[in-house]
């Protein structure tokens, strides 16, 4: 895995860094929350993130027949971390089956901003954080390097009284009115269901084994869906892991409409999901293996990994 990790070029980095931020100075052009911004920070709640962070996760098909699915690399995504910690390089395949959301570059955090680039130097995301280190706005490109977006998301988060992501609002178009994701959780704050305001039919839906608790795990659902929050996840910024493991996801929100359903899940002495398989398509005969990699604590790459 160590090949993935490629370092940027001096050069690169210092041009990259010089059309980013004049990118997104330029986009946030588009974007005036500075009264939102004052109202988040006022009310934020501080949350305290997972003692350890999940650096990869690896994929495999679980038989033969899941060989059909398309997977382009042996990872939903990997990351590598700078001395103080936090990610400076993603490489990451979002969407339905990794699908083409490929986002892969560096990233930079300066204050209360985060921003990744991929490594033709395109601005892929740019995010505003509150006093909490939470993510209030973002903008999210889809592009393949060196070209021109084919769809821009803007993006605004809300919280709730418990520090918890409590509506996604999202629209291609800044001057439109947004659609509203609102997530709702149980006594375990686990997410049990997200669904578009306005529209309950349009949902997910999640069940849990209450039986088993851990302190962590990120699944593959197959969904195309909320990939600014996915990357801010992926951050460090945005955490809805469950609290408990994950027993089926039910989507009715947007197609391929079906039920992935976990199995064979394995849990290490700290309560960390460490692989798992999900039949998919509502098919059991189709499955595939997830493998998480967990890095702990706040140095750098050489930090022991769970």
């Amino acid at each position: 895995m160590q090949k993935l990790f490629t370092s940027l070029r001096a050069v690169i980095a210092v041009s990259a860094a010089t059309l980013l931020f004049y990118a997104c100075k330029k986009s946030e052009q588009n974007l005036d929350l500075k009264a939102e911004e004052s109202v988040a920070d006022a009310q934020c709640v501080y949350c305290p993130k997972p003692a350890c962070d999940i650096r990869t996760l690896l994929v495999s098909p679980g038989n033969d027949t899941s060989w059909s699915v398309h997977y382009p690399q042996p990872f939903k995504f990997t990351k590598t971390y700078g001395t103080d910690g936090k990610v400076n390089f993603l490489d990451a395949y979002l969407g339905a089956h990794w699908s083409f959301h490929e986002f892969r570059g560096p990233v930079y955090h300066a204050a209360k901003k985060v921003f990744m680039l991929n490594e033709a130097g395109d601005t892929l995301l740019v995010a505003k954080l509150n006093n909490c280190g939470q993510p209030v706005s973002a903008i999210v490109y889809k592009r393949f390097p060196g070209e021109e977006p084919w769809a821009t998301e803007y993006q605004k988060f809300t919280y709730d009284y418990k520090g918890r992501l409590s509506k996604l609002s999202f629209a291609t178009d800044p001057a439109a009115v947004p659609s509203v994701n609102v997530y709702e959780y149980d006594w375990r704050d686990n997410v049990v269901k997200i669904h578009l305001q306005g529209d309950a039919s349009k949902n997910i839906k999640y069940t849990y084994d209450y039986s088993k608790a851990i302190k962590g795990g990120i699944y593959e659902q197959g969904i195309d869906f909320g990939i600014g929050t996915q990357l801010l996840e992926m951050l460090g910024y945005v955490n809805t892991q469950p609290h408990n493991l994950l027993k089926t996801v039910s989507n009715n929100y947007n197609d391929p409409k079906e039920t992935w359903s976990y199995f064979d899940q394995v849990v290490d002495a700290d309560k960390f999901l460490i692989s798992y398989k999900a039949n998919l398509y509502n098919n059991a005969t189709v499955s595939v293996k997830g493998e998480l990699v967990w890095k702990c604590g706040n140095g750098g790459d050489s930090t022991i990994v769970k």
